[in-house]
């Protein structure tokens, strides 16, 4: 009976106590709020809406007056008369209604005063009004004359019916102001009643929320007494469970394999953990109390600089974690510490010492060391592998080693795949789809050869890489990824498509060597009747002179062509001289111009007048127009849209350019890069040695032969020499 009686006793003082602290106060704030609200907020906002409300009648009546103005601006002028001035004032005056119902209005009285118009009492119209009254016997219109007089405008107040209802009466604020052209007064007002009603409305908006609110409250009150009763009663069991919670603490920081201390700001340890106190060689758990680290020789070596770090932390309020550093232990052993070093703060803030926790990572950083040996070995194999080694992820290079990167052409280590895929020969698209091949991620290896551009390179055989590419599936940073590995065999392709250059060239010296002498027969005989011709009565003539001329010319020509071909496959020395380019154009279509005609072939030529001499063997650059002229004819032989040739000489800079175009079908994209290539060709009905060969000469003489695609939708080949700069010419023509 006793404990059940102080039990009630200490329940009867839990709730008075909790009434005190939380009921009264809140109540009294309530109190507090509403007494404002009612006393201050509500009348302030009643004003400032009267204030609001007084604003716009006067920017009401302004614009009425504007009106006016613009009215009598036009009777000034002889637009109107004042008669018809006022009539068209007092009809647009009548008209205008504002407001929410719309009912609000304008009336026109004069100085006298005199009824000049109101919307609602069109009785008093044209009356004297000096004696009208409202039911509080205010002469209100005799004041709004007054108050114009004194002011010229000005607010009066008065009792007068509800907008369009006479039979109703409510106060009023209307604002008036004289129009002294015409003598008028033309005023506005608002009734007052609106103002009282917004009032009432946010009143009776505002207590219903109240009402709720202190509903509200009232539950939150009752909720936090009944919690603060039941924390009160708990916290007899907090403080059990919080003795508790300190011996498991304790227990805790014993047997964890780090060494816990915390001192006080002048160095004196206040307590440790027992890896701490075994490692200072105390016995009992609070022999380490008052001790300085003079006083613990067994403590770590160099006391006076860990007291410094830590007189640091507490300075500056702020921790040190995980900070890694050697340390000479017992004995003078040396030690790798994980140190975290943390400020410890009273109620206010106040930095009263600091904790410290140390924690010997000794074999770890023992076999860090030896795992970052081990992969600075690996690191360097890797970099001065001789093959490419890359890592492909998620279509992204994330690694790839200086041979990859001078594979690639690049610098960086990290790029898109994409960069060097978007380009022809596209073998490298074969990667994207690794994850398609079958059994590769179950250790076997994926192995092809693949041809690709360095990136940015031009895109011709002399920059086509051939690489020997072997895939295995690997975990990269926790996702899948390919290491591919790229051995550049690009030297042995090379040398592979050499021999097969040189087992053609012997077999097409072979064959020339027949073509010659059984075309060299002929043509000597040629030659030899073509000179009988010359020594004849014939050769008197002069066109028939000239035509002999022309066919030894040629004869000469088809003899060249012939020793070309058994040259091809070998450097020549041209036969070098100063020549007009374009004498050498004009030669060649005289010289196809039979066979241009019969290919329904029409010709555009523009050269450029006053180019400069070029140092080179006129036989051999005319056999390279010759087959430009006639590769253009053969790929129009079967076209069915308009046969047009163009050829163009320009000088551009220090070079003579000639420009032969055609409007046929042009190169597809996937032979560009092929077409000076030796044996290759697009239409397969010829041998693949004139373009290589026309390039050959071309380069023999110093220039270059390019490909474009020309204006024509066709092909165009552009063929640049070095021009000869001498006295007098500035390489402009």
């Amino acid at each position: 009976m006793d404990k059940s009686g102080r039990e009630r006793r200490m329940h009867r003082k839990l709730w008075a106590m909790t009434a005190m602290r939380l009921i009264l106060p809140s109540l009294l704030t309530v109190c507090v709020f509403l007494a404002a609200i009612f006393l201050v907020v509500l009348p302030e906002l009643r004003a400032n809406i009267m204030d609001r409300k007084r604003e716009m009648l006067r920017e009401l009546v302004q614009t009425a007056m504007d009106g006016l103005a613009f009215l009598e601006a036009r009777r000034q002028k002889g637009e109107l008369t004042m008669a018809q001035a006022r009539e068209l004032a007092v009809r647009q005056l009548r008209q205008q209604r504002y407001g929410r119902e719309m009912k609000d209005y304008f009336w026109i009285n004069d100085m006298h005063p005199i009824m000049v118009m109101h919307p609602y009492r069109s009785d008093l119209e044209g009356k004297d009004i000096s004696d009208f009254a409202d039911p509080n016997g205010k002469r209100l219109f005799v004041e709004f004359v007054q108050t114009a007089k004194a002011h010229g405008e000005g607010f009066v107040d008065y009792m007068w019916q509800w907008k369009d209802d006479p039979k109703k009466i409510a106060p009023k604020l209307s604002f008036i102001k004289e129009f002294t052209p015409w003598g008028w007064i033309v005023g506005t007002g608002v009734y007052i009643d609106d103002v009282d009603r917004q009032i009432a409305a946010i009143v009776r908006h505002f207590t219903q929320t109240a009402l709720g609110t202190l509903g509200i409250i009232a539950v939150l009150l009752l909720y936090v007494a009944q919690y603060n009763f039941r924390t009160e009663r708990s916290r007899m069991r907090a403080e059990n469970s919080l003795r508790q919670s300190r011996e498991m603490l304790r227990l805790v920081m014993d047997n964890i394999p780090q060494y816990i201390y915390w001192r006080d700001k002048d160095g004196v340890f206040q307590g440790c953990n027992k890896g701490f106190r075994q490692l200072a060689g105390l016995a009992e758990d609070d022999a380490i109390q008052g001790l300085r680290q003079v006083d613990a020789p067994g403590v770590l070596e160099d006391g006076d600089g860990q007291f410094g770090l830590e007189r640091a932390v507490m300075e500056s309020g702020r921790a040190e974690l995980h900070v890694v550093e050697p340390r000479r232990g017992p004995g003078g052993a040396e030690m790798w510490l994980e140190s975290n070093r943390v400020p410890l703060r009273d109620e206010t803030g106040e930095i009263f010492g600091v904790l410290c926790t140390h924690e010997d990572i000794t074999p770890r950083i023992e076999t860090g060391r030896k795992l970052a040996e081990s992969e600075r070995r690996f690191r360097s194999l890797v970099e001065h592998s001789p093959a490419g080694i890359l890592i492909l992820k998620d279509g992204r290079v994330v690694y790839s080693n200086p041979e990859q990167k001078r594979l690639f052409g690049v610098e960086r280590d990290d790029f898109y795949f994409d960069d060097l895929m978007s380009a022809p020969p596209g073998d490298l698209r074969m990667l994207y789809h690794l994850d398609n091949e079958p059994g590769l991620g179950e250790g076997r290896t994926w192995e092809h050869e693949l041809r690709f551009y360095p990136l940015g390179k031009v895109y011709n055989s002399m920059e086509l890489r051939w690489v020997l590419c072997r895939a295995t599936r690997i975990s990269h940073k926790g996702g899948p990824a390919y290491l591919i590995i790229m051995l550049d065999i690009s030297r042995a392709k090379e040398l592979e498509h050499m021999v097969k250059i040189q087992d053609k060239m012997a077999s097409l010296g072979r064959v020339a060597a027949g073509i010659a002498h059984e075309i060299r027969n002929p043509l000597s005989g040629i030659n030899l009747y073509l000179s009988a011709l010359q020594g004849s009565n014939a050769a008197a003539d002069p066109a028939t002179a000239a035509i002999i001329e022309k066919m030894r010319s040629v004869s000469g020509r088809i003899e060249a062509v012939v020793k070309r071909v058994l040259d091809f496959s070998r450097p020549t020395t041209p036969m070098l001289g100063w020549m007009q380019v374009n004498r050498a154009l004009e030669n060649v279509l005289e010289l196809t111009a039979v066979s241009l005609r019969k290919a329904g072939v029409s010709v555009d030529l523009r050269l450029e007048k006053g180019l400069p001499l070029i140092y080179a063997d006129q036989q051999l650059l005319e056999q390279v127009f010759v087959n430009l002229v006639t590769n253009a004819m053969q790929a129009m032989k079967d076209w069915d849209g308009p046969r047009r040739l163009r050829i163009n000489s320009a000088v551009q800079g220090h070079r003579v350019t000639v420009r032969v175009a055609d409007s046929g079908p042009g190169v597809p994209p996937e032979h560009q890069d092929r077409i000076f290539d030796p044996f290759f060709s697009t239409g397969g009905h010829g041998s693949g040695i004139g373009l290589s060969l026309c390039a050959r000469i071309v380069g023999d003489l110093g220039g270059a032969l390019e490909y474009n695609r020309g204006a024509m939708g066709g092909a165009e080949f552009v063929v640049s020499l070095p021009a000869v700069i001498y006295w007098g010419y500035d390489s402009h023509g």
